[in-house]
């Protein structure tokens, strides 16, 4: 649907304006749309303290124009379970480094591997894992800057 758009949970707030098609969001390109958001929907599960289930929808104000750079994706049925070792990409502006004050001005680009559920003891603390939880931290490391060509 052209009046949606998939987002991070923790990127909510009153008044959201949706870029896109913008490779640069401190340039003013001429392909670039900008769209009031008019409702938000989270996941009714999310959790801010542990990030699972750290996914919403963007309901915009009007359909999004779509054309060479602003393309649909099909998302799960809501019985779906994604299965580990899928690989999807997550892209965006927000901050690449979880205590930097700065966003980045290019649009970021990481491919994501869903893990199984595991737990791991890590510095002996015990970490569950699982495909709800955000991978944040992982991005921190893989994210990658997007060529434009």
């Amino acid at each position: 649907m052209e009046n949606f758009v998939l987002t991070a949970a923790h990127c909510n707030g009153d008044e959201i304006i949706v870029k896109l098609g913008a490779h640069n969001i401190r340039l003013g390109e001429w392909k670039r749309q900008k769209i009031p958001m008019c409702h938000q929907i989270p996941h009714p599960q999310y959790n801010e303290e542990t990030d699972d289930n750290d996914i919403m929808l963007l309901q915009l104000a009007k359909r999004a124009k779509l054309n060479r750079r602003v393309k649909t994706i099909a998302l799960p049925q809501a019985s779906e379970r994604v299965k580990p070792g899928t690989v999807y990409s997550l892209a965006g502006w927000g901050r690449t480094r979880s205590k930097s004050e700065s966003t980045l001005a290019m649009l970021q680009e990481v491919d994501v591997v869903v893990m199984k559920d595991v737990q791991r003891n890590v510095m002996g603390h015990i970490m569950t894992i699982t495909p709800q939880r955000s991978c944040r931290g992982g991005i921190q490391r893989l994210t990658k800057t997007v060529q434009s060509g």
